[in-house]
């Protein structure tokens, strides 16, 4: 199992040679049990035609790891939809997942969900974003193993990187987190 997640993400990581990329790390801090989990995130996409892209996501923290690589359709300039596959580090070796996502002019949602084997083992990030101007946007988040509640962003353009905060509350495990990273393109 490891080797096959080595070789995906040896995959995921080749691709972003040829591709638009975003390197997200971030951090959750548990504030009840003062704990932080850091995370990386790498995920983009490489156009294959006017409407089709082949898409990648490459997830790790301490507790999980995945890969998952796949295609997404734009018929529209407002509407995205994306299908992939991949492998994770955990009994259930495989997951699925899909993505959508909807703009109009200083709105979008974005909502990823993705499951592997088993009842509980699944997770969603649904984003709900409002672009205030070139730099700054605030939204809602509803986010597994994270929380629900607001973010804000800034947008560093000659960087191309974007740092943002969320203060969240996880319903599931009954404690507020302050979610915080960087959207860096590579």
């Amino acid at each position: 199992m490891q080797k096959t997640i080595l070789l995906m993400m040896f995959i995921v990581i080749a691709a972003t040679s040829f591709s638009q990329s975003l390197l997200t790390p971030y951090s959750i801090y548990s504030v009840e049990s003062d704990n932080v989990l850091p995370v990386i995130l790498l995920n983009g996409k490489k156009e294959l035609s006017g409407k089709f892209d082949l898409i990648y996501i490459a997830y790790i923290n301490k507790n999980i790891a995945k890969t998952m690589v796949g295609f997404s359709y734009q018929p529209e300039h407002w509407f995205r939809l994306g299908l992939v596959a991949g492998v994770e580090k955990s009994t259930a070796g495989y997951r699925i997942g899909t993505n959508v996502w909807l703009g109009k002019d200083k709105y979008s949602l974005l909502v990823i969900a993705d499951k592997g084997r088993g009842v509980k083992n699944y997770f969603y990030h649904a984003m709900g974003t409002y672009q205030l101007n070139q730099n700054v946007d605030v939204g809602i988040n509803a986010w597994r193993f994270h929380g629900i509640g607001p973010h804000i962003g800034y947008k560093f353009s000659k960087l191309e990187t974007r740092v943002w905060f969320a203060p969240l509350y996880d319903s599931e495990f009954e404690q507020p987190r302050i979610v915080c990273g960087l959207n860096i393109k590579i």
